[in-house]
């Protein structure tokens, strides 16, 4: 395993990819509620894998370099938590202001039409999708944002 040159900081990174989603959400939000345009999943991946590039970021500027596969994994499955909790209140919040019953909302979607099997099924997809995300945020987007400034040093 590499040595690095500072302290692993995978709870600061972590807690500044909460802050980065935090913030990328709340301009989403405010993007489409100007233009009146429908939201969509993509900006959700997007957002998660922006955040993921510039939670590295920070997570090189204190450590000296990008994170090491194990450290890479550790935040993945963090930010996974992170990115879960966040959505729960979230949806609690809009439920809230809403005045709606979490059960009324989940049988407006239709939830309760599909099958353990297919429910299980979709889940896991969601998860595994937001897994290779993640990845690719904490791996090669990091690495490119990186390049400029990369250049800028020479």
């Amino acid at each position: 395993m590499t040595e690095l040159a500072g302290p692993r900081p995978i709870l600061a990174t972590l807690g500044w990819f909460a802050v980065y989603s935090v913030m990328l959400g709340a301009v989403s939000l405010a993007f489409f509620w100007v233009t009146g345009l429908e939201p969509n999943s993509g900006v959700g991946v997007t957002g998660a894998m922006i955040s993921a590039a510039l939670a590295a970021q920070k997570y090189k500027e204190q450590a000296g370099e990008f994170p090491v596969k194990a450290d890479r994994w550790k935040l993945i499955g963090g930010s996974v938590l992170v990115s879960t909790l966040l959505s729960l209140a979230a949806v609690a919040f809009v439920l809230t202001v809403s005045g709606a019953a979490l059960i009324d909302a989940l049988a407006a979607s239709g939830i309760g039409e599909l099958s353990m099997a297919a429910s299980a099924g979709i889940i896991a997809a969601v998860f595994a999708v937001q897994i290779l995300v993640l990845w690719f945020g904490y791996g090669p987007m990091a690495r490119i944002l990186n390049k400029p400034a990369q250049r800028k040093a020479k």
